[in-house]
């Protein structure tokens, strides 16, 4: 959960931070939260995912289809007569591209056998208690672990997101 809450955040602020660099005014549109909310998701999911016990490869294939799935997303918001479906493919490349990358940086998931174990013990003696105790103490831990995995995950969908900015100010400067 604590996970989930750090990517939600951290996918916000960094939708908005961006948007807010490239137009200062953008708050004001149904398109800046739509975006927001994109990634936010993506971050929540990413995020919860980087606080369980999947593994690396775990990791890319889930950051990768996530990317691709918000890539795919914010073209359908901003979508216009002129989007085609080649613009659909396009981003659901970089995205996936850049979830790939974000999902290494991001490294394996920070829970522990510890949770299997718990949850063995509880099926065997029928004392679920202690599972929940158990479970509730390691998800925390996980979770707090998982916070600087999910921090630089996000790096690539920050680049990701400032990639087209970044040509327009060069040009307009």
């Amino acid at each position: 959960m604590i996970g989930a809450v750090a990517g939600a955040l951290i996918g916000a602020v960094a939708s908005a931070t961006t948007q807010l660099i490239n137009d200062p005014n953008s708050w004001k549109t149904g398109e800046f939260w739509e975006h927001v909310g994109v990634s936010a998701g993506a971050g929540a999911l990413t995020g919860f995912v980087a606080a369980t016990g999947l593994g690396l490869a775990g990791q890319v294939i889930v950051n990768g289809a996530v990317g691709a799935a918000s890539g795919v997303l914010d073209t359908a918001i901003d979508a216009d007569s002129d989007t085609k479906p080649l613009d659909y493919l396009e981003s659901a490349l970089l995205g996936g591209s850049f979830g790939l990358v974000a999902g290494y940086l991001g490294g394996p998931g920070t829970a522990t056998k510890h949770m299997q174990s718990a949850f063995k013990t509880a099926l065997r003696s029928g004392n679920w208690r202690y599972f929940a105790t158990q479970t509730a103490t390691e998800a925390i831990r996980a979770g707090k672990s998982a916070i600087s995995g999910v921090i630089r995950g996000t790096i690539p969908t920050i680049t990701r997101t400032l990639l087209p900015h970044l040509r327009s100010w060069i040009i307009d400067e």
